[in-house]
């Protein structure tokens, strides 16, 4: 299998996926692993430092540990607590990500509320997947009617949220 972390910040794999990744080496399964960082990290210390020299050491660190797990490091350098979603990190990232030929892709979750650049990368992770083709469109939209037909006791369907906001109509009232 091969394997790509999406993360902020050079230590965030470690933090939230390090067991997982842990798991696919112990059982083997394990062909590649890229551990992608959307930042540089040079504002990941509480006490001042030389930003760049520190942005040097956690891509020395991070590394290192993708080394000791048989895989490769790729930091994109954007700047730390700064990350956006935009064309230019979303290009690199699909350059990274297609670079890798992905089986599975991990990143953070797009709630996570304790740190921006976080919900960030996982919204850019998501968007990236698609953009580069990890996983089948055609597969995709097969599986996701698939599962919203079984939710509803037909072989396919599709599903819709309602916007619940003034001015706008009640969208269920449209729908045949």
């Amino acid at each position: 299998m091969r394997l790509v972390t999406v993360a902020a910040h050079q230590d965030d794999m470690e933090v939230w996926a390090l067991g997982t990744v842990l798991r696919y080496v112990e059982r083997g399964d394990l062909e590649a692993l890229t551990v992608i960082c959307l930042t540089n990290g040079d504002k990941g210390s509480a006490t001042p430092v030389d930003r760049d020299a520190y942005a040097g050491t956690r891509a020395s660190e991070a590394t290192a540990v993708a080394n000791a797990l048989g895989g490769e490091y790729v930091g994109l350098g954007d700047e730390d607590e700064y990350l956006f979603d935009g064309k230019e990190i979303r290009e690199k990232a699909v350059r990274a990500v297609r670079a890798a030929r992905p089986d599975v892709i991990l990143c953070p979750s797009i709630d996570d509320v304790n740190n921006t650049d976080h919900a960030t990368a996982g919204k850019i992770a998501i968007q990236v997947a698609l953009l580069a083709h990890a996983a089948g469109l055609l597969e995709i939209a097969e599986v996701v009617g698939r599962f919203r037909g079984l939710q509803c006791g037909v072989r396919y369907a599709e599903g819709f949220r309602a916007v619940k906001s003034w001015p706008r109509t009640n969208p269920g009232s449209l729908l045949p």
